[in-house]
This record gives structure tokens, C-alpha cells and sequence, in this order.
């Protein structure tokens, strides 16, 4: 969504702090973000599709069997 996109007001975009570094943040041609959008996605993708660390389960598992002696 560009800064001078219809669905934001300029107050809500202020509000989310566009503005602040806009004098030195250059911007992003439409190409570019559509680019690093799909790479986003991919990569969120393949690390939603790791299996869980080991670490994690076992906390999991702890937190579990806590609240169910509660």
C-alpha cells in the first residue's frame, strides 16, 4: 500500500509513524515490493512447514500438564 493510497487517511498514516523517516528512507517502486512480497511469503512458508523444535514440544508439553493440574 503506497503512502498515497485511498484507504489511509493521512492522520492514520501518521499514526502508524509514516513520516518520521520519510527524508531518508527512499521509496519502493511497486516491482520491488510485489518482489519482496512473494519472497516474504515464500519464506514464511517454508518456516511454517519446519517441524517444531524439540525444545518448544517439551515446553509445550510442561505448560500443558501445568495447567492441567491447576
Amino acid at each position: 500500500m503506497s503512502r498515497d493510497s485511498p484507504d489511509r487517511t493521512e492522520e492514520s498514516w501518521r499514526a502508524l509513524g509514516a513520516g518520521k523517516h520519510d527524508e531518508i528512507l527512499p521509496e519502493i517502486d511497486e516491482a520491488t515490493q510485489e518482489r519482496l512480497g512473494r519472497l516474504l511469503a515464500r519464506d514464511a512458508d517454508q518456516l511454517v512447514r519446519q517441524p517444531m523444535p524439540d525444545v518448544f514440544l517439551s515446553l509445550l508439553a510442561k505448560l500443558e500438564a501445568k495447567e492441567q493440574g491447576e
